[in-house]
């Protein structure tokens, strides 16, 4: 299910596709006065969430969903917290959409909560994860009316990051 074609008049057009909830722009170019392309850009979050809030008094169980581009392929990858919001801040060279707090602290010292497994470790071939959080009733109660933000970044050893994620709120409801 494609819709919101739109046109800005200098041979651009971008569409949304609900199922996948994938952003593409589409480009037209006059490479010479006889022969155009048209040149098709795709958004990729790299990382993903089926649901945007969880329950501190029900828990839940939650799966995040990492899919890198196959270059990254058997790359580190380590999930990156915040409890103050987007940021940005300047990491590796990169930047990260998040807030460095103490939480984003314990993410880049590898000490998160037990409740989130699988949060640094290693993409499989195609540059793809997952990462599971299993948090128990009331578990979270102190944070209740926050918003944890998470982004994801993958990197090689010794060198910069490679790839970093969109962030990906999650609020903590009663």
């Amino acid at each position: 299910d494609w819709f919101l074609p739109t046109h800005n008049g200098f041979g651009h057009s971008m569409d949304y596709d609900v199922e996948s909830r994938t952003l593409v722009l589409r480009e037209h170019v006059q490479i010479s006065p006889t022969n155009d392309a048209t040149l098709v850009y795709k958004f990729n979050p790299y990382l993903s969430s089926p649901i945007d809030s969880i329950s501190s008094s029900q828990g839940s169980n939650l799966t995040l969903e990492m899919d890198f581009p196959a270059e990254a392929a058997n790359k580190l990858y380590a999930l990156l917290l915040s409890r103050h919001g987007f940021g940005p801040t300047s990491l590796g060279g990169k930047t990260i959409p998040l807030t460095w707090d103490g939480l984003f602290s314990r993410s880049i010292q590898g000490t998160l909560p037990s409740f989130i497994g699988n949060h640094h470790g290693v993409l499989n071939s195609a540059g793809d994860g997952t990462i599971q959080i299993s948090i128990a009733p009331n578990a979270v109660s102190m944070v209740i009316g926050q918003t944890i933000t998470g982004s994801v970044i993958s990197f090689t050893p010794g060198n910069s990051l490679d790839y970093v994620s969109v962030a990906v709120p999650i609020s903590i409801l009663p």
